[in-house]
Formats: C-alpha cells, structure tokens, sequence
C-alpha cells in the first residue's frame, strides 16, 4: 500500500513565497551610465569645497569661474534619487510587509558607509562636536535641530534624502498621484517664503522635495530607449562643472522682487532657495540622457 501524502499544489507554493517575499524582484542590471552620472556629480562636488575654500592653497583660493558651483550637485541626486525610486518601484507598497521591505533595502543601502563617515567626522573634531550634535547626525536628524557639523556640512543632504523616503512610503501606500509631490512641494514652499515664514529649513525641504518628486515622476513614465552618442554624454558631464557660469533661468529669478520672494542667504538654515528651481531642466536633462532614453523637450 503506498504511503500517502499531502498533495500540496503549485498555486499554493506559489502563494507561500510570495507571502514569505511580497516584493521580491530578481536582480536588476547595473546601470553603469547612472552610477557614472553619480560619480562624475560627486567629483563635481569635491572639486568645489577644494576650489572655493583653500584646502589646496591657504594663501590663494581659485576664481569662482573655475569653481563648479555646488548646490547644483545635491539637487541633482536628490532628482536622480527620486527617479532611481521609481524605476525600482513599478508597483505600490500596499502593505506594512512591504513598507518594512523597502525601509530595510534603504537603510541596508545607506547606513554603515554613513555610520562610518559619522564616526570618522567626529573622531576628527571630537572637541568642537556636542552629544546632541552626535544623536542628531546618528538619527538623520541634523537639518531640522541646527546640529549640522560644518566641518562636513554636506551631511545635511541625508536628512532630507530619508524624508523623502518617508514621502515615497505614503504617497505609494495611499495610492497618491506621484504628479501631486513636486507640485504640492513648490505651492507650499512658495506659500510659505510670500508669508515671510520663519522656517527656513522646511521651505528648503519643500524645494528638494520639488526635484526629488520630477525624478519620480519622470522615472515613473515609459519614455523611449534611445542610444545618446558617448560624445554628447561627455558634453553633459562639463556642463554639470560649469552651468552656474550658463544658466539664464536663474539670472531671471535673480531679477525677481525680494518683497516677492524673499530669499535666506544662511546655508546651514536654508540650503536650498526658490532660486535652485533654476536647475531643473538641465537636471531632467543630463539624467534622461544619462539614462539612454528619449529627451522630448
């Protein structure tokens, strides 16, 4: 007599593993034009702390014309992180298993190297720094408590780069329009400069949320592959180094009332201004090229 077993069919293994996995995806392609894109944007930024604050030369600082300028640098990852986003999230998080997927994928992804630079900024200026100053950089909270370090004052990129995470977590969660983020990003940031708002960080948080939320968007839509020509690729590599010399947008923002839009000059409080919304064309550009796809505008 044969034994007797518990047939168990196909549909219900299936369903195991996805309960067991829910977003599991096999492994993806590195896009090696994007990750140059971020190599090239963050040799950009180096080049503008060593150019325009001495470490070179005490006695003789590089002039701004040869200095890249840097605020460019941060808004085009936050652009280029929210578009990486999207094209690795085609579907919504629709539940708390899901959620915590994504957040450990992140903080996997994120944390250690940054544990490390943490610890290293304060074992280099272990009598300049406070104990608040270490839980804040620890917790991503930096930005939002005045306890950025200056020594490494480009830090305060993380902290607005998990909020958006955050973002992302309950725009998809809740089913919201990725269209809504960047232009309830920018109604609310302009709202709050023409009330001459006492909280410049958060205006600063609505403007790289405006960029982080156009890469979700634009990595969200299908646009055609096309084959971009090493030559123009290397082309939009220089124009990231000197677009502040170029840009015509942000001349035109300058010329704009101060009663309008009254604008902080404090970097630490406000690093990111309504002039920076300049920036967001050759942003889309040099990603959507980077990224071999079709450029319609």
């Amino acid at each position: 007599m044969e034994n007797s077993k518990p047939v168990v069919s196909n549909a219900v293994l299936v369903q195991e593993k996805v309960i067991e996995a829910p977003i599991g995806k096999p492994k993806r392609k590195i896009q090696y034009k994007l990750q140059a894109l971020r190599g090239i944007a963050s040799l950009a930024v180096i080049w503008h702390h060593i150019g325009s604050e001495g470490y070179l030369d005490k006695v003789y600082k590089l002039d701004l014309g040869f200095v890249p300028y840097g605020n460019i640098r941060p808004l085009l990852f936050f652009m280029l992180s929210g578009y990486m986003v999207s094209l690795t999230n085609k579907s919504n998080l629709s539940s708390w298993e899901e959620i915590r997927y994504f957040g450990q994928k992140r903080l996997y992804r994120l944390y250690p190297i940054y544990f490390i630079v943490v610890l290293c900024t304060f074992l280099l200026n272990y009598d300049k720094i406070s104990i608040n100053q270490i839980l804040s950089n620890l917790l991503f909270l930096q930005s939002f408590t005045n306890d950025v370090v200056f020594e490494n004052r480009a830090l305060w990129t993380m902290s607005f780069e998990v909020m958006f995470y955050f973002v992302f977590v309950l725009i998809s969660f809740f089913n919201i329009k990725k269209f809504y983020v960047p232009l309830g990003a920018l109604i609310i940031g302009i709202g709050l400069l023409l009330t001459n708002s006492n909280f410049p960080m958060l205006i600063s948080v609505c403007f790289g949320l405006v960029y982080w939320g156009c890469g979700l968007l634009c990595g969200g839509i299908k646009w055609k592959s096309v084959n971009h020509a090493i030559s123009n690729l290397i082309a939009l590599a220089l124009l990231i180094f000197c677009y502040q010399q170029l840009e015509v947008s942000a001349f035109v923002l300058k010329k704009l009332p101060h009663s309008m839009l009254p604008m902080a000059s404090d970097f630490i409080h406000h690093p990111i201004k309504f002039i920076h919304l300049a920036f967001i064309p050759v942003c889309y550009l040099v990603i959507q090229s980077f990224n071999s796809k079709e450029v319609p505008f």
